[in-house]
């Protein structure tokens, strides 16, 4: 009775895997099937080489993005590696604004343990790169300014600061830098090209009557729509650098010290570990 009882479990076990490995080649051809109907015959074939029950999903990537001169490296690194899951990812990075003002920070250097607000300040696993079995593709760019609530928000005798200060730190003289392995990518000023698509926006209140005065910058309009769209998609592969610098021809002055965050929306692909 036991040997037959081991013998189930196994064969159950074996049944399992078989209607598993049927999925994910049913899966895949189906995107080979959606590759071909949108004319990319060359790149249906890549991807048949591709494993896993993620390859079938990469149809969630944007067409342009099997356009792209990224694609070729996209390919190469992950044809016959054990794609998992592709699933909809957000990688961000805060850093401090002081009062003296930069002209220039770094942003996805630090990893959770090494940022001083942990998942507050990032959520990158490595500092500086993808970790060994992730991929990120990336659809689009945020900036996001954070000045301190002492600079947007006071009583009625006070005079709030935000909007006028953090206007000039995102439109004066300022770019974005974003290099992939060592490459540029994008440069591209001001920094208020690429809106937050989220917060409060701008508001302005300033009147002794009323119980607060309120001067918020914003980054353009709180509507996800409000985007720098990547387009083609850009890919960050396993262990390839990655660096976004926020920089300024001289540094602007705050108040008070705030936070500047680069947020980057995609799709984080991962191989089997």
């Amino acid at each position: 009775m036991i040997l037959e009882a081991i013998i189930a479990k196994q064969l159950s076990g074996i049944r399992g895997r078989m209607h598993g490995i049927i999925a994910d080649r049913a899966a895949q051809r189906d995107m080979q099937r959606w590759l071909r109907e949108k004319g990319l015959s060359a790149v249906a074939q890549d991807v048949s080489r591709f494993g896993g029950k993620g390859a079938g999903a990469l149809k969630l990537l944007p067409q342009s993005f099997f356009l792209s001169a990224d694609f070729d490296a996209f390919a190469t690194e992950f044809r016959g590696a054990n794609i998992q899951e592709v699933h909809r990812h957000s990688l961000y990075s805060y850093k401090t604004y002081p009062t003296t003002g930069q002209v220039e920070l770094l942003f996805f250097d630090q990893n959770i343990g090494s940022a001083t607000n942990g998942l507050g300040d990032t959520n990158m696993q490595v500092g500086g790169q993808m970790s060994g079995n992730e991929s990120m593709i990336i659809m689009n760019v945020r900036v996001v300014p954070l000045p301190a609530r002492a600079d947007y928000d006071t009583a009625a005798a006070g005079t709030p600061v935000a909007f006028g200060e953090w206007t000039e730190i995102l439109n004066r003289n300022s770019w974005l830098v974003m290099e992939i392995s060592d490459k540029p990518y994008l440069t591209i000023g001001p920094l208020s090209m690429f809106p937050a698509g989220f917060g409060p926006g701008t508001a302005l209140t300033s009147l002794a009557t009323v119980t607060r005065n309120i001067a918020f910058p914003g980054n353009g309009t709180p509507d996800s729509k409000a985007l720098w769209i990547q387009d083609p998609p850009l890919a960050v592969l396993p262990n390839r650098t990655l660096r976004v610098y926020a920089r300024w021809r001289a540094a602007l002055l705050a108040t008070t010290a705030g936070k500047i965050g680069v947020v980057l929306d995609g799709y984080r692909i991962r191989a089997v570990q």
